[in-house]
């Protein structure tokens, strides 16, 4: 059959991609086909498939002609071209090893923002309910528009959506360039595999009830970038109940290692990301929206991590209106990192955790009813760094506060340091009171392996502290406790051989790995003596005294206050 090189004077002559070479009125594999498969050159066939008895008007099923063009690729792959303006009708395709399709639509020149009327005249692929585009080991399609059979624009009615688009079903397949509109799902894995890796999808506008599901493991790395998941195909529809939908936008689970996902845009979904049993993989900038004025009551959720999801990072990550931004319901020492995070016009809580590891280095909550942190699990941790503004209850909504703890929760495991606008009584709000762990003094101590703050107990002399590596530094407090610390075993103290624990006082420890003991890094709050100094020179060594309240009475006194300490006569007096 003739090869694209030998299509001269046909209506082919027309069809101009990018990379294209014309030598006459032949054409050669155009020079992105050829990227695909590395080292083949302008040798490796490709055909058009209306030279195999493919119509295109949309209607004839064309199936038996893509499947004849493929079988006339040799093993080393190929591609089929489709006619630009041409609808393919298939009941279903399934692209071999290393071969691919090719069409015309190219993203995002030719689409029109926010309305669909631009996709009843475009050319591509019509498939059925019941079918789909599987894709084989390297095999890809490419710029490619693909639309269920019978839809028509603006769609109005999204319960019509059926069958799915895109089926990858073997390592090192390629989707590039691809708008796919009318489907329960967008891209789905062949449930037959138990792994597909290498995958790339680059450059996807979709539309369906499900965006991609990955619910395989991807054991060497894949891509998900460049990716909207929007919908395309109801606009301009002012009914913002039509733009909802039901299902996920990005929905991942299994072990994902080194996978790398970017540029993703989610828009109505019920869950806008999911991930359940999964990790090792990193997310780049991620935006989930949702229409705010049905937020209120849809249990719609931005982020949803389940049980057995840790070691994912984002980059960037953005919620805008859904019922609540981020909800974590992994294990405990389980964790996801955030870089930067904005999460705004939200009808709940902005991140809810009843079990797992969150960590935000710069974060951004505005426009929620409900806490920003509401935690109900004291085993999870939180580290937190931003800003916050405008939070407003509502009724069936926790009350205003930035963060809500569980009983029993201690502040070795809640780091939260945000700037906010709000009045002075809604800056900080617990729900219970957040307390350090305590442990009973004796002559040798075992910590905890999570936290970095203890309140130590009782009244024993303590000579040696199990649970230390390098890195790990510990404050010690005491409230109300009289145990002392004493140098020796493991133990090695700057002033003296020991520490007694007075109420309120603490000290700093941090272990060091050559010496394999701990050092003491400083100490307060501890009873000591003072200098009084005048004109620079040492006149008296007053007694030593506790550190109290600051009032004016321990000022008189000449009590030390938050560190600085002064006598009646203003002479300042530093503690040795």
């Amino acid at each position: 059959m003739p090869t694209i090189t030998e299509q001269a004077n046909s209506a082919f002559r027309d069809y101009e991609v990018p990379g294209v070479v014309l030598s006459g009125a032949h054409r050669p594999v155009p020079s992105e086909i050829r990227s695909l498969f590395g080292s083949i050159d302008a040798s490796v066939k490709s055909t058009v498939v209306d030279a195999y008895g493919a119509v295109g008007d949309g209607v004839t099923n064309d199936t038996a002609a893509f499947t004849s063009a493929f079988a006339s690729l040799p093993a080393s792959g190929g591609v089929v071209l489709l006619t630009p303006g041409k609808s393919y009708y298939t009941t279903g395709l399934v692209i071999p090893p290393w071969c691919g399709i090719k069409g015309d639509r190219h993203l995002p020149t030719r689409f029109t923002t926010n309305t669909s009327t631009t996709f009843s005249g475009l050319g591509g692929i019509v498939v059925s309910s019941s079918g789909t585009i599987k894709l084989s080991a390297g095999s890809f399609i490419q710029e490619l528009f693909i639309k269920r059979l019978g839809i028509t624009f603006p769609v109005t009615d999204v319960t019509l959506f059926a069958g799915t688009a895109i089926t990858m079903g073997g390592d090192d397949c390629r989707i590039t360039g691809v708008t796919a509109v009318g489907f329960d799902a967008i891209v789905k894995i062949d449930p037959a595999l138990t792994y597909l890796s290498r995958y790339i999808i680059d450059g996807l506008y979709g539309d369906g009830i499900n965006g991609i599901i990955i619910d395989k493991p991807s054991f060497a790395s894949s891509v998900i970038k460049d990716v909207q998941l929007w919908p395309f195909a109801c606009q301009p529809n002012v009914t913002i109940g039509v733009l909802r939908r039901s299902g996920y936008g990005l929905y991942i689970t299994g072990a994902q290692d080194d996978t790398w996902i970017d540029n993703i845009i989610t828009y109505g979904f019920f869950r806008g990301v999911f991930l359940q049993a999964t990790g090792q993989f990193n997310f780049g900038k991620v935006w989930c929206d949702y229409p705010s004025a049905f937020a209120l009551g849809s249990g719609s959720i931005g982020l949803l991590a389940t049980a057995n999801v840790t070691a994912v990072t984002f980059g960037n990550l953005n919620i805008y209106g859904c019922e609540f931004g981020i909800v974590q319901q992994s294990n405990n020492t389980e964790w996801i990192s955030v870089g930067q995070a904005h999460l705004a016009i939200l009808a709940g809580s902005a991140v809810t955790s009843t079990g797992g590891d969150l960590r935000f280095d710069n974060i951004h909550i505005d426009n929620t009813k409900g806490f920003c942190f509401n935690f109900t699990n004291s085993g999870s941790r939180l580290f937190a760094r931003g800003d916050v503004h405008t939070i407003a209850s509502i009724a069936g909504y926790n009350s205003l506060g930035v963060l809500s703890l569980p009983s029993g929760a201690v502040d070795s495991f809640f780091d939260v340091d945000v700037t906010t606008d709000l009045p002075l009584a809604s800056i900080l709000h617990f729900t219970n009171t957040l307390n350090s762990v305590s442990i009973a003094s004796g002559a040798t101590i075992s910590l905890p392996v999570a936290g970095d703050k203890f309140i130590i107990t009782g009244s024993s002399n303590i000579s040696a502290i199990n649970i230390g590596w390098g890195g790990r530094e510990i404050i010690l407090k005491s409230i109300g406790g009289t145990a002392s610390l004493v140098s020796g075993g493991n133990i090695s103290l700057t002033e003296g051989n020991g520490y007694t624990f007075a109420n309120g006082s603490s000290i700093h420890l941090a272990w060091d790995v050559v010496a394999n003991l701990w050092r003491e890094r400083w100490r307060s709050n501890q009873i000591v003596q003072f200098k009084q100094i005048s004109a620079g020179v040492v006149t008296a060594v007053l007694p030593g005294l506790p550190i109290a309240a600051d009032n004016a009475a321990a000022i008189a006194a000449g009590v030390p206050v938050n560190g600085l300490y002064r006598t009646a006569a203003n002479v300042v007096q530093f503690r040795v």
